[in-house]
């Protein structure tokens, strides 16, 4: 089972990937500011702009306007790009971006709220009115780096609560910030920031084989879940519950179901010329489709994978056990919050560390588990 070259080149290395919510549309940016969009559904590019700023498009969102899709990227010089409506179907390319100037520095990752779109940069978020799918207005603009002790944003996600966002800092504390109040509803700090870190409802997920020792107070506070893998990359699979795409230090990409505690996708890439930089990934629950997107580091083009789920007994491929809750440890607040009420309810448990680990069985570049490619044809 090999990967296939999607049939067209960038003009530049591609820095961001990503699928949008329907998995019809990957969106590509570059490091000179061009950014393509390619549909599987209609097999051609809709969208292809190199937009003025001629900087690192470093962030990729997309949002529904009815039967459409709208791409928000944003820029290495603080500024965002936003797309026209993009037809799920394909029909006609569409042209024309609008660029909005957000923050003095890099644009670190934009999400989509309901009506709005919260932007952030490494000492700020924006939050921006979009009536129409459009940004047209910023609402407010939030210095976050306060309430971690001057730390910078390495990464954002949409928590359940109506504009409530997590934030991640570079010091290994991560918290829930309210918008609407500007207050703190929970933080957990990892002292040794192990692991890549993210964030599902409800859930905070540490990608790691080190026993994890985690301080956490506030209300509310989510489930923490520990992937026992030692990884550059690790993602929630689009459109899945409990799929998750981990690229490992040993140069695996897999797929993995956490409630089974199965691989379903396994390939070793160190056979390939560079090693793999970016990847995006989406899975059709109904078809049981699984698509993979990789971009090697300075390269160009992108490779993909597409496979179809299948029964099959006793898989031969490296397994994890189902996953399992982890407990943090004596709560501490932040520094930089003394200025601020305390929680209501502060929770303590003793700490505990996973002892989840990853065998491997074969280096074969195959299918191990429970995918399998599609027949010969046209890929794409």
């Amino acid at each position: 089972m090999n990967p296939i070259a999607m049939p067209f080149n960038h003009s530049r290395t591609i820095s961001s990937v990503s699928f949008d919510p329907t998995g019809r549309l990957l969106a590509m940016g570059c490091t000179n500011g061009t950014v393509c969009v390619w549909s599987f559904y209609a097999k051609k590019l809709v969208y292809d702009e190199a937009f003025s700023s001629n900087s690192e498009i470093t962030s990729i969102s997309w949002t529904f306007t009815g039967d459409a899709m709208i791409l928000m990227c944003g820029a290495r010089d603080g500024s965002f790009i936003v797309s026209p409506s993009i037809q799920l179907a394909g029909e006609g390319k569409v042209i024309g971006h609008t660029i909005l100037r957000g923050h003095p520095s890099a644009v670190i990752k934009l999400v989509s709220l309901l009506f709005s779109l919260v932007s952030a940069a490494a000492d700020e978020l924006c939050m921006w009115s979009c009536p129409d799918g459009m940004p047209c207005e910023r609402q407010m603009i939030c210095d976050a780096s306060r309430v971690a002790n001057g730390a910078s944003i390495v990464d954002i996600a949409l928590a359940e609560s109506s504009f409530g966002v997590v934030i991640f800092f570079d010091n290994g504390v991560m918290l829930h910030y309210s918008l609407l109040t500007d207050s703190v509803i929970w933080s957990i700090t990892n002292p040794n920031d192990y692991g890549v870190s993210f964030y599902l409802p409800g859930s905070l997920i540490v990608c790691t084989k080190h026993p994890l020792q985690l301080a956490m107070t506030g209300t509310e506070c989510p489930r923490i879940r520990q992937i026992a893998a030692d990884a550059t990359h690790c993602s929630h699979v689009e459109d899945s519950e409990n799929l998750f795409l981990i690229h490992t230090l040993d140069g695996n990409i897999m797929v993995w179901d956490a409630e089974l505690g199965d691989v379903l996708f396994y390939c070793d890439t160190r056979d390939f010329d560079k090693p793999i930089r970016k990847l995006a990934a989406y899975y059709n629950s109904r078809t049981q489709f699984l698509r993979i997107v990789a971009c090697p580091e300075t390269s160009t083009e992108c490779v993909v994978w597409n496979l179809h789920r299948y029964s099959r007994k006793n898989p031969s491929a490296p397994t994890f056990i189902k996953w399992r809750d982890i407990e943090a440890g004596v709560p501490s607040m932040p520094k930089g919050m003394s200025e601020r009420p305390r929680p209501r309810r502060i929770r303590k448990a003793a700490a505990a560390a996973a002892s989840v680990a990853l065998r491997r069985s074969t280096r074969q570049r195959r299918v191990p588990a429970r995918f399998r490619p599609l027949p010969s044809g046209p890929v794409i």
